[in-house]
Order: C-alpha cells, then sequence, then structure tokens
C-alpha cells in the first residue's frame, strides 16, 4: 500500500528537521565547550594575577628593607638587584606604604614565615 502524499511529506520534515536539530545540538556543544574553556582561563589568569601581585609585594617589601633598614643606597640596590633606580624608588615606595597596615613588614615580605631563629 503506498503511502499519502500528506504522510510522506511529514516523514520528510521530520527527518530534514531532526539533521537540523543535530547540527544544532552539536553546534551547541561546541558552543559550550568553548565558554567553560573561557571560563578556566579566566580563573586561572586571576590565580596568576594574584601571584604577580604577591611577588611584585614580596620585592617592594624586600627593597625597602635593603634602603630602610639595611641602609643600602638605592644606587647599591639597583646594581645588587639588576633594576633601575627608578624602579628602586617606586618599589620603595610601594614597601614603606605597606608596613603601616601591621600585616606585613620590610624583615617578613609576605608568604614567608620567621626564621627559627626570629622565634622565641
Amino acid at each position: 500500500m503506498a503511502k499519502s502524499k500528506k504522510v510522506e511529506a511529514r516523514e520528510r520534515a521530520r527527518a530534514a528537521k531532526a539533521r537540523v536539530d543535530a547540527r544544532r545540538a552539536a553546534r551547541d556543544e561546541q558552543i559550550s565547550e568553548a565558554q567553560t574553556a573561557y571560563y578556566i582561563a579566566v580563573a586561572d589568569r586571576d590565580v596568576a594575577l594574584e601571584s604577580v601581585a604577591t611577588a611584585e609585594q614580596d620585592m617592594a617589601l624586600s627593597v625597602s628593607k635593603l634602603k630602610d633598614t639595611l641602609g643600602v643606597r638605592p644606587e647599591e640596590i639597583a646594581e645588587l638587584c639588576e633594576i633601575t633606580q627608578a624602579e628602586v624608588r617606586a618599589l620603595s615606595k610601594r614597601g614603606r606604604q605597606s608596613t603601616p597596615s601591621g600585616t606585613e613588614t620590610a624583615a617578613e615580605p609576605a608568604g614567608e614565615a620567621p626564621a627559627e631563629s626570629d622565634v622565641a
């Protein structure tokens, strides 16, 4: 028995729609994967930026200690640390700005524990 034109047309339409839906689903999955990769990269960047900020703070506190606590001249600090005098000034200023908070001192940069000899 032959199918009616209407039934055959409906079957063809359903098959075409299924193909389109399958392509859309595949594309949606690719979009979701790209979004996930993006947000992972954002989180990785945030961690890296935080690490850089911590390292720069430690650099500033160390330069501040050299200059303010140990009395090393800025020219010597520049030579010892292989940085410019402008960098010495900027790091020294940043180091001085962070020490009044009481959470960090030039003697103990962030992330460093006091030496055993410093512990009573």
